[in-house]
């Protein structure tokens, strides 16, 4: 009984030490690699990331600076790291369609031409985001994006 308890407090200080661990990488070296790798090149995208025998699932989203609205900011950026875990965990259908829009305007001494041809590209999901945790946000090198970094320990 005595072997079988001494095993079991073992077995939980082995894995709490290993949370702990983790929670340390998450917190300092992951942090550093990921302003490294995303500072000069922003790229928005949802990866698995082992880092010292850890292992994380991140997603970063971009928002642009135009508003100067940190809350804005965050909230748009948040949302497409969100979107791309559910695109990651649950795929996504994607359709696009091409359109060409032509115009004449006519006056009493002129007529002219306008054409319009743009891309519509719609992209659906279906899953749930939950235990996501933001790990860090912060702006770009040139300052024209802010980059939102949510993380799951796996």
């Amino acid at each position: 009984m005595a072997l079988k308890s001494v095993l079991i407090f073992f077995a939980l200080s082995n894995f709490s030490y290993s949370q702990t661990n983790c929670e340390n990488v998450k917190n300092n070296e992951l942090i550093s690699f990921l302003k490294k790798e995303y500072y000069e090149n922003p790229l928005e995208g949802t990866k698995i990331i082992i880092l010292n025998q850890c292992k994380f699932l991140i997603s970063a989203g971009l928002a642009p600076t135009t508003s100067n609205k940190l809350q804005t900011m965050s909230r748009i950026a948040k949302i497409k790291a969100e979107r791309g875990v559910s695109e990651f965990l649950g795929g996504s259908t994607i359709t696009s369609e091409n359109i060409l829009e032509t115009k004449e305007v006519v006056t009493e001494n002129d007529m002219k031409f306008f054409e319009s041809f743009y891309d519509k590209v719609k992209t659906e999901s279906a899953s749930f985001v939950n235990g996501m945790e933001t790990l860090t946000a912060f702006k770009s090198a040139d300052g024209l994006n802010y980059i939102y970094i949510i993380v799951q320990t796996l």
